[in-house]
């Protein structure tokens, strides 16, 4: 799993599935959006199904957000895969 910030762009984030989608065309297997937003971290309605509720947990915590703030979360079969994908959510969302 890799994951960027893109820092003051939770403005960005309606449902989380724009920016899942993105990575999934881009080679991801899964993506995970969450923004920080009036504060309250919002997330994707379905975003924990399937998913490593501890590793996502642990990754949202590193990631130390802040307000305004918009985190993607990549899963792909490899971390070059992981980093590319996410490289290509950070920047369309720039």
């Amino acid at each position: 799993m890799f994951g960027v910030v893109v820092v003051g762009r939770a403005d960005r984030f309606t449902d989380g599935y724009a920016q899942r989608d993105m990575a999934i065309r881009s080679g991801a297997e899964e993506a995970f959006a969450f923004a920080l937003r009036g504060g309250e971290l919002l997330r994707m309605d379905a975003c924990l199904e399937g998913a490593d509720k501890d590793a996502v947990q642990e990754a949202v915590e590193a990631a130390r957000m802040e307000e305004g703030d918009l985190l993607v979360l990549v899963v792909a079969k490899d971390m070059r895969s992981s980093r590319a994908s996410a490289a290509s959510v950070g920047t369309d969302m720039v």
